[in-house]
């Protein structure tokens, strides 16, 4: 009697329309549409921006209107006025400012006693909005300075924002560069400027100069120093590698010990392919030290493949202490040595660096200084 009496509630609730729960769950997502719809609508048709409804970084626009309705939080910014309100400061909102006085400018966040200033948005002339973006330190710093500047000088607004922006390129480019050597790994910073070419006199200075314009790079070509130790291969090899990263180049510095050691480690926990994709992206990837130590089976291996995978399609610049007839003792196979020499050796530059030792010329002249 219990199961006839639920099918025929189940009957009369589908001819009615559904359940009374799916009923309203459906009715809620139809009201949620239909806002959505009456809250875009204007923004699309650019009634609720100033031309920048489809940058979703820009508050109030459709794209940012949207994540927000995801986030739960509600849309106020839909009916923003370009007033300069304090409250709205306070709050992280874009201020408009049209046609701002340059006395004004450089005041401007003191005079309002904002201390999370967001940013300005000024329209100049015919000319789309110019956007900057508060949280950048060096930008707030040099906001005021450059407008008392350009207001003793007489400079125009245009003229004001053309030195702004130029500015704070030239300081994201360096800032740009620092990442790039930071993320090098290199030990220490050295530079061409610093590396005494007469005292290895095989070493061709004029190819050295030629490859610190990083040209071999863009060609994917590799470079090869080899000589003995004490002769500034690895200075060269830094040198370069600080070159390309100044070329806006990605760099990566490692000794071939170092760099077998972490192919195992990523083998032995499961992530081998992904660092084999981290080497493969680094547009330059500098191998240090190549011979000094034995490998094994598996790290030879394993090199060969980091090898094989940037041949022709990324640059590599190895250094080494032993000529190419002695590589088999590093890594144990003449077939997997004449291998990699193929690949190294295709497109190379070879760098001939054999001379006196730097350390041993600095540790001789320390202990005999010579006449007082």
């Amino acid at each position: 009697m219990r199961r006839r009496q639920v099918r025929l509630h189940r009957l009369r609730a589908s001819h009615a329309g559904g359940w009374p729960g799916v009923r309203d769950r459906r009715d809620r997502r139809r009201r949620r549409r239909r806002q959505h719809s009456d809250a875009v609508q204007p923004l699309r048709r650019g009634e609720g921006g100033h031309g920048c409804e489809l940058d979703p970084a820009h508050p109030g626009s459709h794209l940012d209107l949207r994540r927000r309705q995801r986030a739960g939080r509600p849309d106020r910014h839909r009916t923003r006025q370009p007033a300069l309100d304090h409250e709205r400061h306070r709050r992280g909102d874009v201020v408009h400012v049209h046609e701002l006085p340059l006395a004004c400018a450089a005041a401007h966040g003191e005079r309002l006693g904002v201390q999370n200033f967001k940013g300005v948005v000024a329209e100049v002339g015919d000319h789309e909005d110019v956007v900057f973006d508060g949280g950048n330190a060096f930008l707030m710093r040099e906001f005021p300075k450059l407008g008392e500047q350009c207001a003793k000088e007489g400079a125009t607004f245009e003229q004001f924002l053309l030195r702004l922006v130029e500015q704070e390129l030239m300081d994201r480019e360096r800032r740009a560069t620092e990442r790039r050597i930071h993320a090098a790994r290199f030990p220490v910073s050295k530079s061409l400027e610093t590396y005494d070419f007469l005292s290895i006199p095989s070493l061709n200075k004029k190819l050295v100069v030629e490859l610190a314009r990083c040209e071999w790079i863009g060609k994917r070509e590799n470079v090869l120093a080899l000589g003995n130790s004490g002769t500034g291969k690895t200075h060269i090899g830094l040198a370069l590698g600080l070159a390309a990263c100044q070329q806006g180049l990605r760099v990566r510095f490692t000794t071939a010990a170092s760099l077998v050691h972490e192919l195992v480690e990523a083998r032995d926990e499961k992530r081998l392919l992904r660092y084999q994709k981290l080497l493969a992206r680094q547009e330059l990837l500098i191998v240090d030290e190549l011979g000094f130590v034995p490998l094994s089976k598996t790290g030879a291996e394993m090199l060969f493949e980091v090898f094989s995978q940037r041949y022709e399609r990324t640059s590599t610049l190895v250094t080494s202490n032993l000529p190419f007839a002695e590589w088999t003792e590093v890594f144990g196979s003449e077939r997997l040595t004449g291998a990699l020499l193929d690949r190294l050796t295709h497109h190379v530059h070879i760098l001939e660096m054999n001379g006196d030792s730097f350390r041993l010329k600095n540790s001789k002249k320390k202990k005999d200084p010579g006449p007082q």
